[in-house]
């Protein structure tokens, strides 16, 4: 009996260290899974909770559609199924100040005839990630068959559209490039183009409204900071008959009438007080003379009333001139007979 007794001790003695090594095992592993998540994976059902970070040696496949057999070549992550989502849930909500907006990454419409696409959404505060969560707004878009540097930004901030070499801040490069400004509200725009040589402004009317030819002179059209315009060519103002209807005669008696309403005056604009100027008001200029709205003068009405006015004025002296040299002859033969 006294000789089985160490027997017992030493056995006693290493149950007690098992239990010990094997306590100290399970706590570096982490909290005990779930109830349910402690059966093998054997099941594609099942589901499991990892609590500790997790470091994939090899790509992954995720999704309804993966298989045992995917050959991932380059691929790290592979999203696989029928409707791929990747969703940004923020759980920061319950407290005060901070942001929380929900976000998702979603890859082609759910609906048949679809759009195929890449999609930023944007799902609000307040999206439970399913199927009835509704889409606020979709700022970002990326069509199927979008052609190559569509949008490209390199390394100094500079956007390209359409070439990976930006030149400025925006580069815009296509065989004819335009950009349009839409107002919805009131179904206008307005398009700036670059096309053979010129760069081109275009409204409603699709006919270009301002052109100006791409090898211009330096300051050939310069607007100061008093408003004071300077053109460094020809002012040449559009007056072909194509342009016109109803043309008429100018009354003479109309022109004169208005040349004596005309009310030179002297002034000063109030954005360039320095320099004294002369001309007229527009809002007290003769009806013949005056533009719509009454805030601007159109200075080839004046040039056509002055014109008209010096026509009869020189019909006036014509007829005059012929008078007195009438006149003339007449009292020189009087004279002579005398």
């Amino acid at each position: 009996m006294t000789k089985q007794m160490p027997f017992q001790k030493l056995f006693f003695i290493l149950c007690i260290l098992f239990l010990t090594v094997s306590s100290w095992a399970q706590s570096d592993l982490g909290p005990e899974p779930m109830a349910e998540n402690r059966t093998a994976l054997s099941n594609q059902n099942e589901k499991q909770i990892i609590y500790e970070d997790l470091y994939v040696d090899g790509s992954q496949c995720l999704g309804t559609q993966c298989t045992g057999s995917e050959t991932f070549d380059y691929d790290t992550l592979r999203l696989k199924e029928d409707n791929l989502r990747v969703m940004f849930q923020d759980t920061s909500g319950a407290l005060p100040g901070y942001p929380k907006n929900d976000w998702q990454i979603r890859i082609n419409e759910s609906t048949q005839d679809g759009q195929s696409a890449f999609f930023i959404d944007d799902l609000g505060p307040d999206a439970s990630g399913n199927s009835n969560d509704v889409v606020e707004s979709t700022p970002f878009t990326i069509e199927a068959g979008a052609a190559d540097h569509t949008l490209y930004l390199n390394d100094n901030g500079w956007v390209g559209m359409g070439t990976a070499t930006p030149l400025k801040e925006l580069h815009i490069s296509s065989n004819a490039p335009e950009i349009m400004l839409y107002d919805e509200t009131e179904s206008l725009y307005g398009i700036l183009q670059y096309n053979n040589g010129e760069i081109a402004f275009e409204g409603n009317s699709e006919q270009d409204i301002l052109r100006v030819h791409a090898t211009a002179p330096a300051d050939s059209f310069v607007i100061d900071s008093t408003g004071d315009l300077t053109l460094g060519g020809n002012l040449e103002l559009a007056s072909s008959r194509q342009l016109k209807n109803n043309i008429r005669p100018l009354n003479a008696a109309e022109a004169v009438e208005a040349l004596n309403a005309l009310n030179p005056v002297k002034f000063r604009y109030k954005q360039n007080q320095d320099e004294e100027s002369i001309g007229f008001i527009a809002e007290e200029v003769p009806d013949l003379a005056a533009t719509n709205g009454r805030k601007s003068v159109n200075p080839m009405d004046l040039v056509a009333i002055l014109t008209k006015v010096v026509q009869k004025q020189q019909q006036i002296n014509e007829t005059l001139t012929r008078r007195i040299a009438h006149l003339e002859k007449q009292a020189f033969l009087k004279n002579k007979d005398l």
